[in-house]
């Protein structure tokens, strides 16, 4: 069975001196700061997580080194450099073979794909990529599927959803409207889960709100997805901790999950690679999910997340400091 394809590369010579394959890796020379911010970010850092590796040696063990390779495709790609995703990917190609599983087409031969097609002075041709603008670039390696729990459709939601803007208007720099941000797409900063603790929160405060309401001796909690762009959470989010927290005088009291739960057999597994099912508890696009929790009228609610759940690192024999703090998104009650 085929899994995943690598990135399909057009032209396989890297072209003469001004073609994108040749100036590879010098891209930072001149774009510093773009070079700095993807350096940075969740994508740059890809293939540098040691989840990553340990999930990646996890698939090659259970399913073979084509396995771990389909991991590379998106997370390592050949065109790619340092520890995730860099320039290149993204800049040669030209389409795909499918908006899923790492099946871009780059051009290595040809001019550097940009946003506008200018670029006085520059040692290498550019030409205005359309392909570079669209979301489906996006979707080629965030839609993926399988094998097992490894299922991922945030760009088929975001297809289906109610959105006029694009992938990059949310997740592209610093999250926008954050003091001190830049216009959205205004630099290489790719704000998503796995960037520091506050970029992350912040990312998701401004997608989901919280209310709470007393019904007898219960706690009635709505959590809304204020975006248009996907649902809430989507992704990877098998790999992390996004639920309610409800608690009294200090302590714990209440909880449900929004991220997808893995299961094997209708029974809850730790890791991706076990399972053959998810459990999906997300909200779609300007939706709502309504919890009754009984008995717990007048407790606070809080949607929470953590970057890893717990159990998912304990599997993989990892610290469990790598989930990183449990942060408070939003709260009602």
């Amino acid at each position: 069975m085929v899994w995943w394809l690598l990135l399909v590369v057009a032209g396989c010579a890297p072209g003469d001196a001004r073609s994108v394959g040749a100036l590879a890796g010098d891209c930072a020379g001149c774009h510093a700061e773009q070079a700095a911010a993807l350096a940075g970010s969740g994508m740059g850092r890809a293939a540098g997580s040691a989840v990553f590796a340990a999930l990646r040696e996890e698939a090659r063990t259970a399913l073979g080194e084509g396995a771990a390779t389909g991991c590379d495709a998106c997370h390592a790609p050949a065109a790619g450099d340092g520890d995730g995703v860099g320039c290149v990917p993204c800049h040669a190609a030209i389409g795909d073979q499918g908006p899923h599983d790492g099946l871009v087409v780059l051009d290595l031969a040809g001019p550097v794909r940009g946003p506008t097609g200018v670029a006085h002075g520059a040692p290498h041709d550019t030409v205005q990529g359309h392909y570079l603008a669209t979301s489906q670039l996006c979707g080629t390696c965030h839609d993926v599927n399988g094998p097992g729990g490894f299922v991922e459709a945030p760009f088929a939601h975001w297809q289906a959803g109610p959105a006029d803007a694009g992938c990059a208007d949310c997740h592209m720099g610093p999250v926008p409207g954050e003091p001190g941000a830049p216009e959205a797409g205004a630099d290489h900063a790719f704000a998503g889960p796995d960037d520091a603790p506050e970029v992350a929160t912040a990312l998701l405060a401004r997608a989901v709100s919280i209310d709470a309401a007393t019904d007898g001796a219960d706690l009635v909690v709505t959590v809304t997805n204020r975006s248009p762009g996907h649902r809430l959470p989507d992704g990877a989010s098998f790999l992390r901790e996004l639920r309610v927290r409800v608690d009294r005088d200090g302590d714990e009291v209440g909880s449900a999950w929004l991220s997808t739960r893995l299961t094997r057999d209708g029974v809850e597994v730790a890791s991706p690679i076990l399972a053959d099912a998810q459990v999906d508890a997300s909200i779609e696009p300007l939706g709502q999910l309504t919890l009754r929790f009984v008995g717990l009228a007048g407790a606070r609610a809080c949607v929470v997340f953590r970057r890893y759940r717990p159990d998912l690192l304990a599997h993989l024999g990892l610290d469990p400091a790598l989930a990183g703090p449990e942060q408070v998104v939003a709260c009602a009650g």
